[in-house]
């Protein structure tokens, strides 16, 4: 086995080892929710809703909403970075380029999970309830992850594109 298979391999497996809650998950949890919170207040604002916030409360006119720990994306992080290690092994890349695209998969997956937060209080606001309600709530995750990826696989596209332009260029 190759020297590139067994770190990602092992990086694999290192990742899979239960983070501890008290030391690191809480706190991360913590401040994700705080940032996609004030983001989100920020960002709706210019969509004409007006929101205040207070801590991870987003309070609308017409409702309350809470940015709670399981909206806070940490599974999206934790599952994005495992296929940008992935994704990033496969694409014919420097190194260095490839950490690129890894590092890069933190802020893609804060970025997708505040369009989630901003697209659920914008409904929220205009439909009511039924935002946060059922079926639009847990497809609006699937969204998240989605936007993720394609924007994890446009960040790899754009550089092996580059790369490549580079690498064949006459010199």
């Amino acid at each position: 086995m190759s020297g590139r298979v067994t770190t990602l391999l092992v990086c694999c497996i290192v990742w899979m080892i239960p983070i501890p809650w008290n030391l690191v998950q809480a706190p991360a949890i913590e401040w994700l929710k705080a940032f996609d919170a004030a983001q989100t207040v920020k960002i709706v604002g210019w969509f004409g809703v007006p929101a205040v916030l207070d801590g991870t409360f987003i309070y609308l006119p017409n409702m309350a909403l809470e940015v709670a720990d399981s909206c806070a994306g940490t599974e999206s992080i934790r599952a994005l970075l495992v296929l940008s290690l992935i994704y990033a092994y496969m694409l014919p890349l420097s190194p260095v380029l490839r950490l690129a695209i890894i590092a890069s998969a933190v802020p893609i997956a804060v970025f997708a999970n505040v369009v989630r937060i901003v697209i659920t209080a914008v409904m929220a606001y205009h439909v009511g309830p039924v935002a946060i309600d059922g079926w639009f709530h847990q497809g609006a995750g699937i969204f998240n992850f989605l936007l993720a990826l394609l924007l994890l696989g446009l960040i790899g596209e754009v550089l092996r594109r580059k790369y490549l332009q580079s690498s064949v260029s006459p010199g």
